[in-house]
């Protein structure tokens, strides 16, 4: 990954959310971490909330 700009997109439903753009050239650099950050969290939440599922259905995990 490499930008001096960066947009984020959230979507909801049917709808999407543009961010405004964040400049890594200066102190939106740190926002554009933690924004990052709070991604992975989400996602590795996401992914164990669906393995949970599967083992209560009785299938088997994956690792990846």
């Amino acid at each position: 990954m490499q930008g001096r700009n960066w947009f984020f997109v959230m979507q909801d439903g049917k709808n999407y959310y543009l961010s405004n753009a964040y400049h890594a050239s200066d102190d939106d650099l740190y926002k554009i971490y933690a924004i990052l950050k709070k991604c992975r969290m989400m996602a590795e939440g996401v992914a164990i909330q669906e393995a949970e599922q599967v083992k209560k259905k009785g299938g088997k995990k994956m690792v990846v």
